[in-house]
């Protein structure tokens, strides 16, 4: 069952994750992933766009049932890929 809370020792496993991505493979050891912990703004503005995409698919209610539900996880950490064409641009 979903618990809205962050686990003991969360900060220890997130380190550990980390770690371990920089040993995935990658092409020419270029590591272009990128950790972004949210702040509660960010997360809400996220939450709130996947609860229309899912009334307009779903419905109100069930849109407003995953809005809740994603309101209350606790520890958005979100995982990105910088493209090879945005690289070579320098950023």
């Amino acid at each position: 069952a979903f618990k809205p809370a962050l686990p003991p020792h969360w900060e220890k496993a997130l380190l550990r994750a980390i770690g371990a991505a920089r040993y995935a493979p990658n092409h020419r050891l270029t590591e272009p992933w990128r950790f972004h912990l949210l702040g509660p703004e960010a997360v809400r503005q996220v939450s709130e766009l996947n609860a229309e995409i899912v009334t307009e698919s779903k419905g109100a209610e069930v849109g407003a049932k995953k809005l809740k539900r994603w309101l209350e996880m606790p520890g958005w950490l979100v995982a990105t890929c910088v493209r090879s064409s945005m690289r070579s641009a320098g950023t």
